[in-house]
């Protein structure tokens, strides 16, 4: 499967085990949730070829991005945005949730 997703601001994410009956053919899996894109990682070498994709992006960041003078200032205004914009507020536990947390 091919898929092209835009992604802008903070988006919601959760990473989850699934096991039992919940699970495909019953074998754990992880679910790894971006915004409304689901990830479902039935082994170890598609959870490592992940990872180096977003190592990557992470390198590539203050090129594409410019330099971040402060990374978590700029994470705590992009949350702030979000929340302006669209209203809703960051799941509880979540990072940006957090984030909001020790920012006040």
């Amino acid at each position: 499967m091919i898929a092209q997703v835009l992604c802008r601001g903070t988006l919601d994410q959760s990473v989850t085990a699934v096991t039992g009956q919940a699970a495909r053919d019953g074998k754990a899996q992880i679910r790894v949730s971006f915004g409304r894109i689901l990830f479902y990682l039935e082994d170890r070498a598609s959870l490592i070829v992940l990872t180096a994709a977003i190592d990557r992006a992470n390198e590539l960041a203050p090129k594409v991005f410019g330099p971040a003078d402060d990374e978590r200032w700029t994470y705590a205004e992009a949350v702030r945005r979000h929340v302006a914009r669209s209203g809703a507020l960051p799941k509880n536990g979540s990072r940006a949730w957090e984030t909001l947390q020790s920012a006040r």
